[in-house]
């Protein structure tokens, strides 16, 4: 794990109902590892999975792509694997929550048009916690 992503997992794990899982293996139908997400989290008070993304990238273009795939790739097989495995029930919503620089978040948030929630966040806004949205 890179120190970017260590610094979004102890912003996404600043609540203690929130349960993070970096480089999450969601399988397919087959029962193979399909995509690795950098974290899939589960929120326990608010019942909602969010597959998380972190990008350094100066550019949007690839993961704008992955975002745009996200129900085949990731949504979709995710609620069989959670389901399978008894960790949510139906009751669970799905969501996305990306953290990159502050212009590629403003250019995702222009350019990703889906139906399933996203959340853009800055990185450049983690640096300070004492700063951070605390959620309890």
């Amino acid at each position: 794990m890179n120190p970017v992503e260590q610094l979004v997992l102890e912003y996404l794990c600043r609540a203690p109902f929130v349960f993070a899982n970096p480089q999450y293996s969601i399988k397919n139908q087959m029962g193979q590892e399909w995509s690795c997400p950098d974290f899939v989290t589960l929120n326990f008070r608010e019942k909602i999975v969010s597959v998380v993304e972190v990008s350094v990238a100066a550019s949007e273009t690839t993961l704008l792509k992955r975002l745009l795939e996200c129900e085949t790739h990731w949504l979709q097989p995710l609620k069989v694997q959670l389901a399978k495995d008894s960790m949510v029930t139906s009751g669970w919503s799905y969501q996305l929550e990306i953290f990159a620089r502050r212009a590629v978040c403003e250019k995702l948030r222009q350019e990703f048009r889906s139906e399933v929630k996203a959340e853009f966040r800055n990185l450049e806004d983690l640096g300070f916690y004492w700063q951070w949205d605390w959620p309890f």
